[in-house]
């Protein structure tokens, strides 16, 4: 059954398009793929390696956790002001190159600081946090513009090729980086992070001289924050939404509690050494982008119930392994079931909002909920950080902090009882944005129509 939000309104155009010259979808698709190819350069060697690299100058674990937690709230207010940027500049690809190229620039600094072996804990805090407000932004202009780019009779066989690109990008950096960190950080220390972030900058960089070679679109609308409060609250107001919320606002509150210390467990308690790091993050990352495609079938063909237990439940459980395992193959194999739960939650949260969002109130909407979300994820940093630093950042501590994660984690599934399940239509675009230990990484769904010519949601619950 559709929400109020659907009920009300239908999607209404975002811009009105430049003239455009011959060959003009040619280019596009070319700037696309070789900004992905850039962008999947830096995710995979910049803030990835950020908690490895404040513990590897001596900052300590707890800071190393919290840089994992703490900036996205920046980001996810920063975020807020896209619209208003987007009207200044009167263009979403200026807007577009402005946060790329800002986000670019952030990569300097940290290349300083690491080839002196030294950055103060405020500056990486700040670095960081500028980081994910300039992603955050460029994020959603980007899936705006896509949305309007690139006709939607050829959307998905370009998204996908994109999406396998970048996937790929991302791996492969991540492992090569992994490699030299393991081989040259005995002879040059912290220093070797220098290259890394030298590299993820100049990744970035390329990735932002492709988006400025796109066409552009000159918005006549972008809905202001308070209209966005508006339509998050009168979603929230109907009972499946607000269980659906309620569900995932406290399971990220109870996932955020552990997930960024894996990282300095990993490495101090543990004594992992760079190459197996690597590996243990990345096949969790790859158990996500394995699955998520086969978990979207079986949605299709079945229903979401299964999957959203899986998501839920197998989430929750997550931590525990940690507390009784640390073997590296056991732990890999754990990091692989991550891989499939976070693909089954994540799959099953996009599904809520394709089905509860019309696209003229999905940017708004879901900046609102980043919000929230990243308020609860501090929360959960924080709080985790606390009980390990009474703890001083023991091997005990570090199971406290798992255990009393995988109990909050239980307790957020609680609001899924009841919740009407059944199949829907299935989209499976994901835009990877960050490598990390927990879950594989931070993936952001494409959420334009990818088919439909009628102007209605393929993805609609079916009646």
């Amino acid at each position: 059954m559709a929400t109020p939000l659907q009920n009300r309104t239908q999607d209404l155009p975002l811009g009105r398009p430049r003239a455009r010259p011959p060959g003009e979808l040619r280019t596009n698709v070319n700037a696309s793929l070789n900004d992905g190819l850039g962008f999947s350069f830096m995710t995979g060697l910049g803030e990835s390696y950020l908690p490895a690299f404040v513990l590897a100058v001596g900052l300590g674990e707890i800071n190393s956790g919290l840089i994992g937690g703490v900036p996205l709230l920046f980001g996810a207010l920063f975020q807020l002001l896209s619209p208003v940027l987007v009207q200044r500049f009167n263009s979403y690809r200026k807007s577009l190159v402005f946060f790329a190229g800002t986000q670019a620039l952030l990569f300097l600094p940290l290349t300083w600081g690491a080839w002196n072996g030294s950055l103060s804990m405020l500056a990486v805090f700040a670095i960081a946090s500028l980081y994910w407000g300039t992603g955050m932004a460029a994020g959603t202009v980007w899936n705006t513009l896509m949305g309007r780019l690139i006709p939607q009779l050829l959307r998905p066989r370009f998204l996908a090729a994109r999406t396998r690109l970048t996937y790929s990008g991302t791996m492969l950096s991540f492992l090569v980086f992994g490699l030299i960190l393991q081989t040259l950080s005995p002879r040059f220390g912290p220093g070797i992070f220098a290259l890394l972030f030298l590299a993820a900058g100049i990744g970035r960089f390329y990735s932002t001289i492709h988006l400025a070679r796109q066409s552009d679109y000159v918005p006549q609308m972008v809905h202001t924050n308070v209209a966005s409060v508006s339509e998050f609250l009168k979603l929230s107001a109907d009972p499946h939404a607000k269980q659906w919320l309620a569900f995932v606002l406290a399971l990220k509150f109870g996932v955020y509690f552990s997930a960024p210390y894996f990282t300095p467990y990993m490495l101090q308690k543990l004594q992992l050494n760079y190459l197996q790091f690597t590996i243990l993050t990345m096949v969790a990352f790859f158990g996500k982008i394995a699955f998520l495609p086969r978990l979207a079938n079986y949605a299709k063909r079945h229903g979401t119930k299964t999957i959203v237990w899986l998501g839920g439940f197998g989430v929750s459980l997550l931590p525990a392994f940690w507390i009784f395992l640390s073997s590296f193959w056991s732990l890999f194999l754990v990091q692989l079931l991550s891989g499939v739960v976070w693909a089954a939650f994540e799959l099953a949260f996009s599904l809520f909002v394709l089905e509860s969002i019309p696209g003229r109130y999905r940017m708004g909407v879901l900046s609102v909920f980043n919000v929230l979300q990243s308020i609860l994820i501090v929360l959960g940093t924080v709080l985790g950080g606390l009980v390990l630093s009474s703890l001083d950042t023991s091997m005990s501590g570090y199971f406290w902090v798992f255990g009393i994660s995988a109990g909050l984690r239980v307790l957020a599934c609680l609001p899924l009882r009841g919740l009407p399940l059944s199949p829907v239509e299935v989209f499976t675009i994901w835009r990877s944005i960050s490598v990390r230990p927990s879950g594989g990484g931070i993936f952001a769904p494409f959420f334009e129509r990818l088919k439909g010519p009628d102007g209605k949601f393929p993805w609609r619950r079916r009646s």
